[in-house]
């Protein structure tokens, strides 16, 4: 049973330092841990002031990037580790919701991850009262443009995607055990100007430089490229199950 994080703590931005805000403390899903579901949010323009436009076709957008490098390391440290992706299916709009009511990622999940957020949007940026976004329904009505991927990995796993501006403003996860249990946590970006996002990145790479050790497998590097590549196909966004061949990336964390 998932016992992981202790409720109130985040996770860390790959190749940070894991820390929460006030608390420092690293955390980890424990190896080997069975998972059978994951979920992030993510958001490709949190500006409440500024709609962000329905992604082109052939674009990539930063939001899928900034989702598969925070939720990768946290799905390879399961049993088995990382097995490589068999198929993804891209949906937006109102065919997103319909699909979560139909099971094909789960509200449950996003729910928990929400949870964890420290900028939900909507009334709570008004008069700041805490409200059950999933809960109440108000999660379509404040989202954007909403769009989402699913994923599916050559050992079963179930990973989704979903980029929803103008729901919270913030990276959340969530994962669930084989055995049904959720745990949730929020990726830990400090709020400008402090975000010093490239200052971590030049201390890892300092750090390979010197000892030629790499901060992650290279395998993770392909199977990002990989996905990001199909994702910017106009074939990969029809709202069918589209398989990833060449994408049967496994390794180890």
């Amino acid at each position: 049973m998932l016992t992981w994080p202790t409720p109130g703590k985040s996770l860390c931005w790959p190749a940070r330092h894991c820390v929460s805000p006030g608390a420092y403390l690293k955390l980890e899903l424990p190896l080997a841990t069975p998972l059978s579901e994951a979920l992030i949010v993510v958001q490709a323009n949190p500006s409440p002031n500024q709609a962000s436009p329905p992604a082109p076709p052939s674009a990539l957008r930063g939001a899928e990037l900034h989702a598969l490098e925070g939720l990768l390391p946290v799905i390879e440290r399961r049993r088995g580790g990382e097995s490589g992706v068999r198929s993804i299916r891209f949906l937006e709009g109102k065919e997103l919701w319909k699909a979560g009511d139909k099971g094909n990622w789960s509200w449950p999940l996003l729910a928990a991850a929400l949870s964890r957020s420290h900028s939900p949007q909507g009334d709570p940026v008004l008069d700041g009262r805490t409200q059950d976004l999933v809960g109440l329904g108000l999660v379509p009505k404040l989202a954007r443009n909403p769009r989402g991927w699913l994923l599916e990995h050559q050992d079963g796993l179930r990973s989704t995607i979903l980029v929803l501006d103008g729901v919270v403003a913030d990276f959340n996860f969530a994962v669930r055990a084989q055995d049904g249990s959720i745990v949730s946590a929020q990726l830990f970006r400090a709020p400008a100007p402090a975000e010093q996002h490239f200052s971590r990145l030049a201390a890892v790479l300092e750090d390979f430089f010197r000892t030629s050790k790499a901060p992650w497998s290279i395998e993770r590097n392909l199977l990002v490229a990989g996905l990001l590549e199909r994702f910017g196909q106009p074939s990969s966004r029809t709202g069918r199950v589209v398989t990833t061949t060449g994408l049967e990336i496994a390794y180890q964390p």
